[in-house]
């Protein structure tokens, strides 16, 4: 189901929320948008530096960072099952 159009809370307006909202499940979304943020970036870079080799050098080369993608991907998933995070795949 698409998620209606809305504003994305900027880093500011989550810091106001957490001093606002001392609240444990509160608390714990705002950490989980910060996170998933955070994640994001790191799968860009990962993505852009795998562009980058694929164009400049040879294919052993992008094979290894597609393995530090998927080895993060697989870190990813043992930190969030540890904390007893479940996720869905779609």
């Amino acid at each position: 189901m698409p998620l209606p159009n809305y504003a994305t809370p900027t880093l500011n307006e989550l810091r106001t929320f957490w001093r606002r909202y001392p609240v444990e499940d509160v608390r714990r979304l705002i950490l989980e948008v910060q996170h998933l943020r955070q994640t994001l970036d790191e799968v860009e870079y990962l993505r852009s530096i795998t562009e980058k080799a694929w164009k400049e050098e040879s294919q052993e080369s992008c094979v290894a960072h597609l393995h530090t993608a998927h080895d993060f991907r697989a870190y990813r998933r043992e930190a969030l099952a540890l904390l007893g995070v479940r996720f869905l795949i779609f």
